[in-house]
Parts: structure tokens; C-alpha cells; sequence
């Protein structure tokens, strides 16, 4: 499917505003490839109900990571659906 966050362009736009320029980066989502998984929704939202879970109980993604022995990154990628979550991680808090 086309990737939500580029939209099927490979490139983010970003910009600068204290100079008021303008310039892409690759996505972080498809890494340019311009499509992801079919099951990328799905993964954003199991995502969103990581780190709301992780918010309700006051800690901070380091501190999570920490606790249960996770990369931060990985941890992160779930949170935000770039990878697919596994719900069951944070029920160990």
C-alpha cells in the first residue's frame, strides 16, 4: 500500500523556519521505497495503544525500555507503527 506518511513520494518535506527554507529526507516510514506493509494501519494503531498505555502509567519511553529490556528504537518504531507492536510487552509494567 502507499505509505501514509510520504505519500507514495519516498521524500518528507521539512522546514526551517528561522531562515524559511525548504528540503526533503528520505521517510522514515518506507525508507523511500514509496509503499509499506498492508498491515501498517493496523500496526499505527496497535502502536497508539502502546504509548497511551505507557503515558497512563507515567513513564517515559527510556524508562519502559529500561524496565523490560528493549531497544529504544524498536520500542519507538512500535510505538509509532513502523514496525509491527507486540501488545503483550507493556502488560509486564
Amino acid at each position: 500500500m502507499e505509505c501514509p506518511d510520504c505519500k507514495g513520494y519516498g521524500l518528507v518535506p521539512i522546514a526551517f523556519p528561522h531562515n524559511r527554507d525548504f528540503t526533503a529526507i528520505i521517510c522514515v516510514r518506507c525508507h523511500g521505497e514509496k509503499v509499506v506493509s498492508d498491515r501498517t494501519p493496523e500496526w499505527m494503531e496497535m502502536g497508539k495503544i502502546l504509548k497511551s498505555t505507557r503515558i497512563e502509567k507515567r513513564m517515559t519511553l527510556r524508562n519502559v525500555c529500561k524496565k523490560l529490556n528493549l531497544d529504544v528504537v524498536l520500542a519507538s518504531e512500535m510505538e509509532r507503527g513502523i514496525v509491527e507492536p507486540d501488545l503483550s510487552l507493556y502488560d509486564k509494567l
